[in-house]
C-alpha cells in the first residue's frame, strides 16, 4: 500500500517520502517533533495540503536521533490515521446523496 520514494534515512533530519492510496506523503522528524503530511501532488507547497499529523513529540529535542524502525512505525500510524480520514470524507459524501 505504500510506494516508497525514499525510506526513512538520516541526513540532518530523519525524512521519508512516498505514496499512500494515491496521495503523496512526506515524513520528517526534526528537533522535537515527527510530522507526516499528505497532499495530492509531490510538490505540496504549491498544491493542496490535504492533511497533516504530529505523530510524536520528544521533550529532549532529539527527534532526529530516533530509531529508523520506530520512524517507519510512525509512518504506518500516519497512513492509518489518513485512511480513517478518507473513510470519514467518503461517508460524508455518501450522506449528501
Amino acid at each position: 500500500m505504500i510506494k516508497w520514494l525514499s525510506k526513512p534515512s538520516k541526513k540532518y533530519q530523519i525524512h521519508a517520502e512516498g505514496y499512500f492510496l494515491g496521495r503523496y506523503f512526506y515524513f520528517r522528524s526534526k528537533f522535537n517533533t515527527s510530522v507526516i503530511e499528505f497532499s495530492n501532488h509531490k510538490n505540496h507547497y504549491n498544491y493542496h495540503l490535504e492533511k497533516s499529523y504530529i505523530l510524536h513529540v520528544n521533550d529532549d529535542y532529539e527527534a532526529e536521533f530516533l530509531n529508523l524502525n520506530f520512524c517507519k512505525l510512525l509512518i504506518y500510524k500516519g497512513c492509518f490515521l489518513f485512511s480513517l480520514y478518507l473513510i470519514k470524507v467518503k461517508i460524508k459524501e455518501l450522506c449528501k446523496l
